[in-house]
């Protein structure tokens, strides 16, 4: 349920709404409150400090058929068409090799939206372009939700040419919003460095979060770059459709906070 707290933001007033034959066909969200260059500068975040978060082979999956609500790490998953939940048993053996598995980090931490809530209801796949200046293992797809979709989401991992390389899904029973949801990959998927690749997810009803302007400069976390708009072809991408598929229009840079878990190294 949306949290009555946070704002639901609406296309400026005397803007025409498309039907839906016209809203698929877009080049880009609808249009944002025009912001001034004060109080962008002031909402944009170029550097954001290290986050490291907890390996994911600690979490704890849980019944996906309950409908109480979980935390991120306790997140099960439908890869493909199946759904996989797995859960780790700590040992003192365990214990000893964790100490020396690189830890899972991610792009943008816990950075919040300029827009909770983008008044936008159409079927949208939104992403964000990144690379890593080393190789290593793709885990999951993070991203940010403030309103709940009851169909659930499909993640995926693109590399630039529109090669998939891997998809899972998150079930409905497993979103708490507001706040950045988790979907794991059935295996980590493996990226070389200095490439560039595409994370994303597929909104069936839309009501995205949004950063405008939040990727016209570089946005780092240790060895984790999702580069400036400029030197990309754009960031912050998407596109419109009924099902999941490759983002590759942008709209003013927007962030639309989607992320990962990364793994650095073999």
């Amino acid at each position: 349920m949306l949290d009555a707290s946070l704002p639901v933001f609406a296309d400026a007033p005397g803007q025409p709404t498309p039907d839906a034959a016209t809203a698929v066909a877009l080049d880009a969200p609808r249009d944002a409150p025009t912001i001034p260059a004060a109080d962008m500068a002031a909402v944009m975040t170029p550097e954001v400090p290290p986050v490291v978060l907890a390996d994911a082979s600690a979490d704890v999956a849980r019944d996906a058929s309950s409908d109480a609500p979980v935390s991120p790490g306790d997140l099960a998953m439908d890869v493909a068409t199946s759904e996989v939940s797995t859960a780790t048993d700590a040992t003192d053996a365990t214990d000893a090799t964790d100490a020396a598995v690189p830890q899972l980090i991610n792009i943008f931490g816990n950075l919040q939206p300029e827009f909770p809530v983008w008044d936008d209801n159409l079927s949208v796949e939104l992403g964000v372009k990144f690379r890593s200046t080393v190789a290593g293992t793709v885990v999951a797809i993070r991203f940010f939700r403030a309103r709940s979709d009851p169909k659930g989401y499909d993640v995926s991992l693109w590399q630039s040419n529109r090669t998939l390389l891997g998809r899972a899904r998150l079930t409905a029973q497993a979103q708490v919003v507001p706040g950045w949801q988790v979907a794991y990959f059935s295996a980590p998927i493996a990226i070389v460095a200095n490439a560039t690749y595409v994370a994303s997810y597929f909104a069936s009803t839309g009501y995205y979060a949004d950063t405008h302007q939040g990727l016209a400069a570089d946005v780092r976390n240790g060895v984790l770059i999702a580069p400036a708009g400029a030197s990309v072809g754009g960031n912050g991408v998407f596109s419109y459709g009924a099902s999941p598929t490759f983002p590759d229009q942008t709209f003013l840079d927007s962030n639309y906070f989607v992320d990962l878990l990364f793994r650095p190294g073999p």
